[in-house]
């Protein structure tokens, strides 16, 4: 009787502290991007400091002084925003996230100056550096994301429990970007023959040993990729190994459908999604426009000066005209002229034709991405400006003239159309634009349907927000001449 009670006292010793489930943190990454955020911050004072003493000379505090403090309040203001989980938000989430910290924390700096009635704290210290943080918080972190998510303790391990095809396709995205935070560590399937095709470093086992990975491990996530199942049956999963994880996720069966600007609303007990249509609310067309041509006005006279040297290199190196300009496709399906600085012979259209006809191979890849890494069309001059992005700033006039946006899909040509598939039908609904989400996401390294699909993407999840998240994006491509030929 004795052994039977320490038997089942033993039993339930060994279950109470299979529920003590802790999780591993990621402090490296959470250390990387809070370093990451002091020197954006840091960074953008100083440079604010010095557009200060360009403009005024006044006996203001240093801003050493004023760095310590905005540091503090920035920092806290971020954790309190969950912007150190060290698992990426949702990138256009984030970017939101950021901005609306970074302009509470400032203007709660710039309101303290006038509180303590201590006008040597140079306000225009802390306007400037608002601007200047606004921008440079998302690029460093993007860039921070870049050099270090590829690192081995980068993010948190997650477990997927499915390896249907939905579950194989989240393994995928989650290798192919790094950035999200989420690494791969365990897959789960009651079918052992299917995890045969994981490679080596997967931790795999059948749906029963959940509970036990995730406690030996200290796993604080786990995605359920089971779409195919019924309610019942995903609330009996829930109910077994939804407590293994601090954070589980559960992918829905709507792949495919608009993911950005999607939220959980309760209606009496039942979970709805909302999905909001931002190209149907004037208020959002309006801001977007606002911000094209707050960005078109900011970088107007540095642009100047640059196509201007290009177009001198561009009439030294020989004859034919500076500018060029090609029929291309617009909002609502409007033929308008796009401008560029020429890049290519006078005779470009003659030489390809020669040249695909000479070479199979590239004609192939002609036809199937609309581009060539070694064109024959390009001139020395052109490979620059080609690699740099230069060649693309005249296009600031066509958004200045309401024919194109800074954000969106890349304009394409009559004779494409019938290629951009089923995707037309959105592209006609907004401008097109001179970066977007194909250009920082591989650029002319991917095939002309997968362009499309990432138009179709930014397109349907259309946002001010997305918009900014792209330009972070965009800095980091031309800096690194990502996919440019």
């Amino acid at each position: 009787m004795a052994s039977n009670v320490s038997g089942t006292a033993a039993i339930r010793a060994r279950e109470y502290e299979a529920t003590r489930v802790s999780f591993s943190r990621p402090w490296k990454t959470i250390g990387a991007l809070v370093a990451s955020d002091a020197a954006a911050v840091a960074i953008s004072l100083l440079l604010a400091a010095m557009l200060r003493d360009l403009l005024w000379r006044s006996a203001s505090v240093s801003v050493e002084g004023t760095i310590p403090p905005a540091l503090l309040l920035v920092l806290c203001i971020f954790l309190t925003a969950g912007l150190y989980s060290g698992v990426s938000l949702d990138q256009v989430e984030e970017v939101r996230r950021l901005c609306v910290s970074v302009t509470l924390a400032f203007m709660t700096l710039l309101s303290g100056t006038l509180f303590l009635h201590d006008l040597r704290l140079s306000r225009a210290v802390y306007a400037f550096g608002w601007s200047f943080c606004v921008l440079a918080v998302p690029v460093f972190r993007a860039l921070t994301r870049g050099a270090l998510s590829k690192k081995a303790w980068w993010g948190s391990p997650v477990a997927i429990l499915g390896y249907g095809s939905t579950g194989k396709l989240i393994l995928k995205k989650l290798k192919e970007n790094p950035g999200i935070g989420l690494r791969p560590f365990a897959v789960l399937d009651d079918d052992l023959a299917k995890l045969g095709e994981l490679g080596d470093g997967m931790v795999r086992g059948p749906l029963s040993e959940c509970r036990e990975i995730a406690v030996n491990h200290k796993l604080a996530y786990g995605i359920v990729c089971m779409p195919q199942i019924s309610r019942d049956e995903l609330m009996g999963l829930l109910g077994r190994y939804g407590q293994c994880f601090g954070h589980l996720l559960v992918i829905p069966n709507l792949i495919g459908m608009t993911s950005l600007g999607i939220s959980a609303r309760n209606l009496g007990g039942i979970v709805g999604l909302e999905v909001r249509q931002e190209l149907l609310r004037p208020t959002s067309r309006m801001l977007k426009r606002l911000l094209d041509l707050t960005i078109t006005a900011l970088l107007a006279p540095i642009v100047v000066p640059i196509v201007a040297l290009t177009a001198l290199l561009v009439k030294l190196e020989g004859r034919g005209p500076i500018f060029y300009s090609c029929d291309r496709v617009g909002l609502g399906g409007r033929i308008f002229k796009v401008w560029k600085i020429r890049s290519m012979m006078v005779d470009g259209d003659e030489v390809l034709r020669k040249y695909l006809r000479e070479n199979p191979a590239e004609r192939a890849h002609w036809n199937a991405t609309q581009k060539l890494k070694n064109d024959p069309r390009v001139t020395r001059v052109g490979k620059f400006i080609r690699k740099t992005s230069i060649d693309e700033l005249p296009q600031l006039w066509n958004v200045a003239s309401g024919e194109m946006s800074i954000v969106g899909p890349r304009p394409i040509q009559e004779d494409q159309i019938e290629m951009y598939g089923p995707s037309y039908g959105l592209y006609k609904q907004v401008r097109p634009g001179i970066t977007g989400v194909w250009q920082v996401s591989g650029r002319n390294h991917l095939s002309f349907a997968e362009r499309a699909e990432l138009d179709r993407y930014g397109i349907q999840n259309w946002s001010v927000w997305l918009d900014i998240y792209v330009l972070a994006l965009t800095t980091r491509v031309v800096i690194t001449a990502d996919g440019a030929y």
